[in-house]
């Protein structure tokens, strides 16, 4: 992983990149970008097996809060 998952900054600081729109949360495109930005092409899928483990609540709005515990 890019970001270590001891160093909540920098993974703040990805999930602020991340929000391309600067809304406070991450939307399913956004999701879309940061696979594609890392190398990773998602199906659709897959993209949405990941949006249901990081949305709990499914209101296709990832928090960072949901974020943080997805990505540790």
């Amino acid at each position: 992983s890019p970001v270590p998952s001891s160093d909540a900054g920098a993974l703040r600081t990805l999930f602020d990149e991340v929000d391309a729109d600067g809304s406070g949360y991450i939307d399913r495109g956004e999701l879309k970008a940061l696979a594609d930005l890392m190398g990773k092409k998602l199906s659709k899928k897959k993209l949405d097996k990941i949006m249901q483990q990081l949305d709990p609540n499914g209101d296709e709005q990832v928090t960072f809060e949901e974020f943080e515990a997805w990505w540790t």
